[in-house]
């Protein structure tokens, strides 16, 4: 059994005790008694409230002081936001070069090995490519990408370009679909590891402020656009610059991929953020020139190229295609452009809040730090002491504590009374608690006892034991009465003395042993199950059977028990159910011979240990 600790203090058992309190009688009587000779040092209490109008003024300084840091907090917040965002957008922008760089790469695979004007192309979008990555590399501090996740993209991009390059120096008869399908994978596959870079970006901007989550969202879907778009003009170029027919399952990604940039636009375009009127230019030319424009060039191609004769050659297809994609990148950095701007002013206006905040707060400390210091002195730390005393007495707190003498004669008089008040408290929980242990234990054992058993068993009593489903056992010390008649009471005693501290070192901390009355114990268990409760049971019933009762002057007695056990919840009809239940258990115990344990279930009745022998110097003989 848990020990059971001291109980708080009760006015119902405070009722009880044989005399009357009043606790403003007491108070009268204290202030009645307690006698100050003024000190010279101190002043009167009503002199000092008479600048009671500090009080105000004091609140004042303290709601200033918390304009002033939770107008820091916003400044701070708004630079951290402004700053976020900056980075995001360079990571959106390296993302974005990467993917244009795929419109050069595939021209340069288009034609002859060695054309000056694709090669001088791919060279100036590499270097625009690299670029964005250093950008996005010399973030730091709060804002910096892992090392090893940009040094995985530049790797994919290294081997994106080798790939391009090899198929751009093989002569155009022996290009193949595979080889130009690989490398535009490859460079698939570089946007793909700085796109999870981005969205991991974005999830670190959220956790900071979730007002960010319209701008990274809004951003990166608007990137995700131009990035499908890019891959649907290089799922066609494949096939075009290899000069065969769009096979089955490229169609498919085709029609896949403008699927997708369906849904995202449908999405984005009913955002708020996007229905302001300067993005409505920029909207109607993503509908008119790539939703539609783009699309029904791809369509007709698609048609035209049935047998792979195609009306225009792959640079042709690229020339007209990238363009219809900027009116994308135009409205992303646009809404970016917006938002970093209102991040920005959103900082300023913080910053000057904060200043102003702090300018206005500097003003009122240096008119009434005067005063203020003589109010704190005489009133308000005496105040604060007698409060923090009060508190805690109110906790059950009673320990003594000093207070200083520079204080007025009211305050001194109320420290005074609140030492006299806790010496009471004290006095009053000294008996509460002994009348607590007196109605709750059991006298003999220290086990809690039957009234105890029943709060804790039906719910209403949750100090010692919580949870609701709990399990009982009943235990009943077999042939106890021969005990009593053979050696008489004060040996009886001795045993359930014995008995209870061999069940509380048999037990966890969390179970309550209790005796239920007479020779007759019970053991409430937390959240078990039926099989660990038997095995517990067999457990007890085993270490009872092998322990000697008695003392050294006494013969050693061997002792058994009956163990009725059940489950059930802690509620008062569960525990009236629970307590039949183990008691008809207990009774079929000790009907089908004693030391074993029996337990009832909704169909038969099992017992899980069979009767053992008993020894000559069984106390039952």
């Amino acid at each position: 059994m848990p020990a059971i600790p001291v109980a708080d203090i009760s006015f119902t058992a405070f009722c009880v005790l044989p005399m009357k309190f009043d606790f403003h009688s007491v108070m009268r009587s204290l202030f009645s008694q307690v006698t100050l000779r003024p000190h010279r040092k101190q002043r009167s209490l009503d002199r000092i409230l008479l600048t009671g109008v500090g009080l105000a003024l004091f609140s004042m300084i303290c709601l200033a002081v918390v304009i002033v840091s939770r107008s820091y907090l916003d400044f701070s917040q708004m630079q951290r936001n402004h700053d976020h965002l900056r980075a995001y957008i360079l990571i959106l922008e390296a993302a974005n070069v990467i993917s244009a760089e795929r419109g050069p790469a595939n021209t340069s695979m288009s034609v002859t090995p060695g054309d000056p004007t694709a090669a001088q192309n791919l060279t100036a979008i590499r270097a625009r490519s690299d670029q964005a990555l250093a950008n996005v590399a010399a973030l730091s501090g709060d804002y910096a990408i892992l090392a090893a996740a940009l040094d995985e993209t530049r790797a994919l991009l290294v081997a994106g370009r080798k790939a391009v390059d090899q198929v751009s120096a093989t002569p155009h008869q022996n290009r193949t679909l595979i080889a130009i399908r690989h490398a535009v994978d490859s460079m698939f596959a570089v946007i793909d590891r700085l796109g999870a870079v981005r969205d991991q970006y974005a999830e670190q901007m959220i956790r900071q402020d979730a007002r960010l989550a319209g701008p990274s969202i809004i951003g990166r879907n608007l990137g995700e656009m131009r990035e499908y778009a890019g891959r649907l003009g290089s799922l066609l170029h494949t096939p075009m610059a290899a000069g065969v027919s769009v096979p089955n399952q490229t169609i498919a990604d085709i029609y896949r991929t403008e699927g997708r940039i369906t849904a995202l636009w449908q999405t984005i375009g009913a955002l708020p953020a996007l229905a302001q009127s300067q993005f409505q230019p920029d909207k109607l030319d993503v509908d008119q020139r790539f939703l539609k424009d783009a699309f029904t060039l791809i369509h007709t191609l698609i048609a035209e190229g049935e047998h792979g004769a195609y009306p225009i050659t792959s640079p042709e297809f690229t020339a007209r295609y990238v363009p219809t994609m900027r009116p994308l990148e135009t409205l992303r950095a646009n809404y970016l452009e917006d938002a970093l701007l209102q991040a920005a002013q959103a900082r300023n206006h913080a910053l000057s809040t904060l200043l102003t905040g702090i300018l206005t707060t500097s003003l009122i400390i240096a008119l009434l730090i005067g005063i203020i210091i003589t109010i704190r002195r005489q009133v308000f730390d005496p105040l604060m002491q007698a409060q923090q005393a009060v508190f805690r007495l109110a906790e059950d707190k009673l320990e003594t504590a000093s207070f200083s003498k520079q204080h007025t004669r009211e305050m001194a008089q109320l420290f005074i009374a609140i030492n006299r008040l806790r010496a009471k408290l004290i006095e009053r929980k000294m008996l509460t608690q002994r009348l607590r242990q007196l109605a709750e234990t059991d006298s003999l054992t220290g086990l809690a006892n039957r009234r105890l058993l029943d709060l804790i068993g039906q719910g209403l009593d949750d100090r010692y034991f919580t949870g609701t489903k709990i399990g009982l056992i009943l235990l009943d010390i077999d042939h106890f009465k021969a005990v009593n008649d053979t050696y008489g009471h004060m040996m009886g005693d001795q045993v359930l003395v014995e008995m209870a501290g061999l069940l509380r070192t048999s037990l966890r901390s969390s179970d309550l042993v209790a005796r239920y009355g007479g020779e007759e114990f019970a053991i409430l268990v937390r959240g078990t199950n039926m099989p660990d409760l038997l095995a517990l049971a067999r457990k007890i019933r085993l270490v009872v059977q092998t322990h000697l009762f008695g003392t050294i002057d006494e013969p050693p007695l061997h002792l058994t028990v009956s163990c009725g056990i059940a489950h059930g919840e802690r509620t008062t009809a569960g525990w009236s159910d629970l307590v039949q239940n183990a008691d008809t258990a207990l009774y079929r115990a000790k009907a089908e011979g004693r030391n074993n344990v029996r337990y009832t279930s909704e169909g038969e009745t099992h017992a899980s240990i069979e009767s053992t022998p008993k020894t000559p110097q069984d106390a039952s003989k």
